[in-house]
């Protein structure tokens, strides 16, 4: 509870607070600037990295470029799952790489991605991220196609943000009987 003391003639102000609750709230200023400088834990790099790779589902369902660059690492090289080529964003410009992708979006009417099963491993600044994912899309003037693709993502920690540098994804394959 705060201590105050009730107003008086020698102070006019509606009630001081008292040196118990200012040391308190210097402490606990204290605390908090000290929690704030305190070094990350794997624990808060593994946290980042997951949302890093939540910004890639998120971007790849609502068809958004935009949003889908602020993971990108500018030297990010990858693989679709019905890629003939390499995207690697070294060897063009951002506005080049930018259009690239807002035109991929728009081949689709419909892109659901729903990660199955996410692993996560962070070693020496690099975290790889692979598992599967279950793909529903439609693209413009073709039938619905849903199917299972395994995905391997590698992410790099440039500048203390978490940006994907490698992706790859390819179809689950069928084995026979």
């Amino acid at each position: 509870m705060i201590a105050v003391e009730p107003k008086s003639a020698t102070n006019p102000v509606d009630g001081v607070i008292t040196v118990r609750y200012k040391t308190c709230m210097r402490m606990a200023i204290l605390l908090m600037a000290i929690a704030a400088s305190a070094p990350r834990t794997a624990a808060d790099d593994l946290a980042d990295v997951k949302v890093a790779n939540e910004v890639v589902v998120r971007a790849h369902n609502e068809l958004d470029a935009d949003l889908y660059f602020t993971v990108l690492h500018p030297e990010y090289v990858g693989f679709g799952k019905s890629s003939l080529a390499a995207t690697d964003l070294a060897r063009m410009t951002t506005n080049e790489a930018h259009t690239r992708l807002e035109r991929a979006f728009a081949s689709y009417e419909s892109f659901q991605m729903t990660p199955i099963e996410s692993n996560f491993r962070i070693v020496d600044g690099t975290a790889v991220v692979w598992g599967m994912q279950r793909v529903a899309s439609k693209k413009v003037g073709e039938p619905p196609v849903v199917g299972m693709v395994r995905l391997l993502r590698i992410f790099v920690k440039t500048e203390g943000k978490w940006l994907m540098l490698a992706g790859h994804t390819s179809l689950k394959p069928v084995l026979a009987p």
